[in-house]
């Protein structure tokens, strides 16, 4: 064997020796990127533990989906907690659960949802007195920005008691790409 070289250990032996194991939650105390999540090197190359933890104990994750936390704790790796769903699902998932901010909350929203609810009722569509442009120019934004939100197709949660809740648009009525 060459001078330098050793033998790794197993990634399931080193991943668990860095776990905490609480009365639910399985945290992950070794070295964690900036977004949170717990990380582990794995042949020169750096995944994050709740992923790793999911090809452990549950198999491979199919294309197309994320590994997602039911305890919303970016460092829990207990398989029991998490699940597999789609970027769209656990985004929502995200809305709903307040990790990511929405309408007013969110940090370069120029619009309230007041602004909202009125543009969504005076919004007439070709009808130059309260069409895009007068309600853009009223509220400074582009009007591409006044069709979405007065379509639906942007703010679509509701907020009720200050909480933003995602309401789904039926696809059937929408014909934007991104509900198809």
């Amino acid at each position: 064997m060459p001078k330098g070289f050793y033998q790794r250990r197993p990634v399931k032996e080193r991943l668990l020796e860095k776990t905490v194991k609480t009365s639910s939650c399985w945290l992950f105390k070794g070295a964690s990127l900036r977004s949170g999540y717990g990380c582990i090197s794995i042949d020169d190359k750096t995944y994050t533990t709740h992923r790793v933890s999911w090809n452990i104990f549950n198999g491979e994750i199919p294309l197309g989906f994320e590994v997602c936390h039911k305890c919303n704790i970016k460092k829990c790796i207990n398989p029991s907690h998490l699940y597999l769903a789609s970027r769209r699902k656990n985004s929502l998932d995200a809305v709903r659960d307040g990790l990511i901010k929405v309408g007013e909350e969110h940090g370069s929203s120029k619009l309230t949802y007041k602004d909202v609810l009125y543009i969504r009722s005076n919004y007439k569509k070709g009808i130059k007195g309260n069409g895009s442009y007068l309600l853009a120019k009223k509220f400074y934004v582009h009007p591409t920005t006044i069709h979405r939100i007065a379509t639906g197709k942007t703010w679509f949660h509701e907020r009720k008691n200050n909480i933003y809740k995602p309401s789904i648009p039926d696809k059937r009525k929408c014909l934007h790409k991104r509900y198809k």
